[in-house]
């Protein structure tokens, strides 16, 4: 992960939630960069839009992003005006008009003005969606609504965000599914269960990995993955789901993409995958480097074209026109034609 993306505290509930970050449309696109332990933004071009002024800054969210100075945390707007003065213990980003923030050891929730919204009493929270906030009181999971009321009783072993009327629950170490009510429409029996996008949820049941719908019918089924870890890292770190009409799954140790029927549209051939972002899907290949063979990162479009050759140690996603890369030596962000447009010296690694 890029050495600027600093410990801003979003609690993840399921494994599978990674940040999706929604931006204004209005909004120009900024993206946080660090040099020298200083961090700012930079547009698209890798122009400093913002100065490297803060301690600490992460992606802008619904037109603001956090920041840190001096060890607390608010926001700032795409002109960098500090909308939120930094006197947070921790921040996530905002998601419908919300962001959870943390101060002494509780959590809760402020607007957009700073103004504590919900009040700062549980042990973690989620980001809102659809409405609904996960959170945590007490080792168990509920949800609250926007006026700060509990509207799904906080009583299972773990939670997830809703997604298209769904949400993941956990219940005597299974997973299911309930409604915005609270009512259990998939009951728990999944070993693994991510959320639902497209009108499909990743689940593994009985050792096998599928995709159901929302009646909780298995409609796609890719067998038995015991032993292969890097299958079942990324089924648990959520690149596989589907987006923008296609999903990366496994077939004899590779990875390719298949759309709804369940068939390769890009047949398997890669070692790890990342999902479709803006038309374009980081993809991992081998690569002789010396006497060694080492996995190298390059971007994909949607009918398998290697649009950005493989050359780095990690890729991310693209979020409008850029995406965060690594070299050996080098935190990046490359545009899509695949030109470095950002770099800054990787953070020495500790000596053993």
């Amino acid at each position: 992960m890029p050495a600027w993306r600093f410990a801003c505290v979003l609690f993840f509930l399921l494994s599978g939630s990674l940040p999706l970050w929604a931006q204004q449309p209005s909004a120009p696109e900024l993206y946080p960069v660090e040099r020298e332990g200083k961090h700012g933004y930079i547009d698209c071009s890798g122009r400093i839009a913002i100065p490297l002024d803060f301690d600490g800054a992460d992606r802008f969210s619904e037109g603001l992003a956090p920041i840190k100075v001096g060890g607390r945390y608010g926001f700032l707007d795409t002109t960098g005006k500090l909308v939120i003065a930094p006197q947070f213990a921790a921040v996530a980003g905002f998601s419908e008009g919300l962001a959870a923030v943390r101060d002494a050891e509780k959590w809760g929730y402020v607007d957009r003005s700073g103004k504590l919204a919900i009040e700062a009493k549980f042990d973690t929270v989620g980001r809102f969606r659809e409405g609904l906030g996960v959170i945590n009181l007490s080792k168990k999971f509920g949800y609250v609504g926007r006026d700060g009321q509990i509207v799904i009783p906080v009583e299972f072993e773990a939670a997830g965000e809703f997604s298209e009327g769904l949400a993941a629950i956990r219940v005597d170490e299974k997973y299911g599914y309930v409604d915005s009510h609270g009512s259990v429409v998939i009951p728990p029996q999944f070993t693994f269960a991510d959320r639902f996008l497209e009108g499909l949820a990743e689940v593994i049941l009985n050792h096998e990995f599928h995709y159901i719908d929302k009646s909780g019918k298995s409609v796609l089924n890719f067998g038995d993955h015991r032993g292969e870890h890097s299958v079942m890292m990324d089924l648990v770190f959520g690149t596989t789901r589907f987006s923008e009409g296609l999903a990366a799954v496994p077939r004899d140790g590779k990875w390719g993409y298949i759309d709804h029927s369940g068939n390769f549209v890009i047949s398997p051939q890669y070692v790890s995958t990342q999902y479709f972002s803006d038309s374009l899907a980081a993809v991992c290949v081998i690569k002789k480097k010396g006497h060694d063979s080492v996995g190298t990162w390059g971007y994909v479009d949607k009918i398998g074209k290697m649009v950005i050759p493989p050359q780095f140690e990690s890729a991310g996603w693209f979020k409008g026109c850029l995406a965060d890369v690594e070299t050996e030596d080098q935190n990046a962000y490359v545009d899509r034609s695949g030109k470095i447009v950002w770099s800054a010296p990787k953070s020495p690694k500790p000596k053993h």
